[in-house]
């Protein structure tokens, strides 16, 4: 009889163990690692020492983040997040709502010439909120994120310009489905998207000749 209740003693130890071990697992599956390839698009303060970072992903659309620490300098993302960087970006889902933690970003383009130019600054990041009126939050939308790549290099290389902008314009009204013949998209977009970012009145002031009209992008003209 001893022998009997011992056995089933050390069964009963044996299953708590398993149970707390499945606990265990069900805890850490419930935090997702995710990575991709993503756009740093806009930076938000959080605390006095963390940011909130916007990014538009090859993968997820458009997500957001938490850079616990990232504010100071000893931290692990010093010298890692800033505006327009193309990464590999790592993050944890959130097990509720949108606001996920960034555990690692990798920097793979820092496009360091937008940020030394004020008009580079204005129309990458009116680029940028272009975006994020127009697509859903984490819904992958791989040709935009093409696109916007496309649109900040070219922005590296040859500056800024009217060309460009009309250019990045057209061809999100093409992807909206809301492109017209007539080459300036700008009313569609403003109709579809319920206004458009403030940055282009300054850009169409800041990038036009004196004198001139904006110059217009040809349907079929390339960035390139």
């Amino acid at each position: 009889m001893q022998r009997l209740l011992a056995q089933f003693a050390k069964l009963g130890k044996l299953a708590g163990i398993a149970l707390k071990l499945s606990a265990d697992c069900r805890v850490s599956l419930s935090v997702i690692m995710e990575h991709c390839q993503g756009i740093l698009i806009r930076l938000t303060k959080l605390t006095d020492t963390s940011w909130i970072v916007h990014w538009f992903t090859a993968g997820h659309g458009l997500i957001k983040t938490v850079a616990k620490g990232a504010r100071s300098p000893r931290s692990p993302f010093a010298g890692k997040l800033d505006l327009f960087f193309d990464a590999e970006v790592h993050w944890n889902r959130a097990r509720t709502g949108e606001l996920h933690q960034l555990r690692e970003s990798a920097p793979i383009s820092t496009r360091e010439a937008i940020r030394g130019d004020y008009n580079a600054m204005l129309l990458s990041g009116y680029w940028c909120r272009l975006l994020e009126l127009a697509v859903e939050r984490e819904h992958p939308e791989p040709e935009l994120f093409g696109l916007l790549k496309r649109g900040l290099d070219h922005v590296v290389e040859k500056g800024p310009s009217i060309r460009a902008m009309q250019h990045f314009e057209q061809e999100l009204a093409k992807y909206l489905g809301i492109a017209r013949e007539r080459r300036h998209v700008a009313p569609a977009l403003r109709e579809a998207l319920g206004g458009l970012p403030p940055q282009r009145a300054q850009l169409l002031e800041r990038l036009s000749p004196a004198r001139e009209l904006p110059v217009a992008e040809s349907e079929s003209g390339d960035l390139k």
